[in-house]
């Protein structure tokens, strides 16, 4: 009987075609990385659009990011004026043990810079070198602009107490593969 040869993708080769969206938070003060969260999708997409909405003027302010080409949320968390709102989209990240980092002294920045998801009525001063310095070492960081080097990466800046920068803020960013 012959050997029948099945040919296909290896598991790396197939991880490498999905669409994946890496979200990662660095605290607001120190730029300490505190861990992240990769999305994986079945759906490829020729643009990469977050939407922001932000309700306000409730006791229990929302904002919810979107992935708008899919309709995903990436990101949902609640503010909370004399209180500490919360993430509640993803329920939780992973530690940043979980993330494998890469020795070496060189810097690889987004060829198209960062932008700012804006959604407070107010202006936050990101400070996106330190933020950037924070996570340019992580191995799926450099494995994303890889394969993705023309992206602009995105920034969201999370306070969870409505009308305040503290020490509950925290940066948001958002790489695609």
């Amino acid at each position: 009987m012959p050997l029948i040869i099945l040919s296909g993708c290896s598991d790396d080769e197939e991880n490498n075609t999905k669409n994946k969206v890496l979200m990662l938070k660095v605290d607001y003060q120190t730029f300490n990385f505190e861990g992240g969260i990769e999305y994986t999708f079945d759906q490829k997409t020729d643009s990469f659009n977050l939407d922001v909405d932000y309700i306000y003027y409730t006791d229990t302010e929302t904002i919810t990011i979107t992935y708008r080409e899919l309709n995903e949320i990436l990101f949902d968390g609640t503010l909370i004026w004399n209180g500490l709102g919360e993430m509640k989209t993803p329920q939780s990240l992973h530690a940043p043990e979980y993330f494998d980092t890469i020795s070496t002294n060189d810097v690889i920045y987004p060829s198209r810079g960062f932008t700012t998801l804006k959604a407070y009525l107010y202006d936050w001063n990101a400070d996106f070198y330190n933020v950037w310095m924070s996570i340019h070492h992580l191995k799926k960081v450099r494995e994303y602009l890889s394969s993705n080097p023309f992206q602009q990466i995105k920034v969201f800046v999370y306070t969870p107490r409505s009308g305040y920068t503290d020490s509950n803020a925290d940066y948001y960013i958002f790489i695609q593969n």
